[in-house]
């Protein structure tokens, strides 16, 4: 027999139609206890309400990541930044290296320079697919 659940147990809610029948992808929140083990979830992610046996329910304990909390440490306000002596920073910074230039703004740089003769040609396209034509089903029609 399964143990017996309790209000606010994280559970998987099996999935009972659809095209992933017995699928235990949903979770949600038990919220009501009723007699014959039935349980009242909440679906997480839609909120909705829906009732299930207790064989239809997985308890899992959901997690929660923990907060390191360091104590001892008193915040810096600008007030006591100026007043701690300290190496000066100002000395001990390295320049970064300068951003990467896109490929949009390295090729205008390289025809920058160039007349409109000198500009590598572009292809046209061919005058049959410039000329406007009509639509096929207009001269099934005709």
């Amino acid at each position: 027999m399964l143990p017996q659940l309790q209000v606010g147990d994280h559970v998987y809610v099996q999935n009972l139609v659809g095209n992933h029948p017995r699928k235990w992808e949903r979770t949600g929140v038990v919220t009501e206890v009723r007699q014959f083990h039935q349980y009242v979830v909440r679906v997480g992610g839609s909120g909705r309400i829906t009732l299930r046996n207790r064989q239809h329910l997985r308890k899992f304990t959901p997690f929660h990541k923990t907060s390191t909390v360091i104590t001892g440490i008193t915040p810096i306000t600008p007030q006591s930044a100026r007043q701690q002596k300290g190496p000066d920073l100002d000395s001990q910074v390295t320049p970064s290296p300068p951003p990467e230039k896109s490929q949009q703004e390295t090729a205008q740089e390289s025809f920058s320079g160039m007349t409109q003769n000198q500009l590598p040609s572009c292809r046209t396209a061919p005058t049959h697919l410039t000329q406007d034509q009509p639509h096929p089903t207009a001269r099934l029609s005709q």
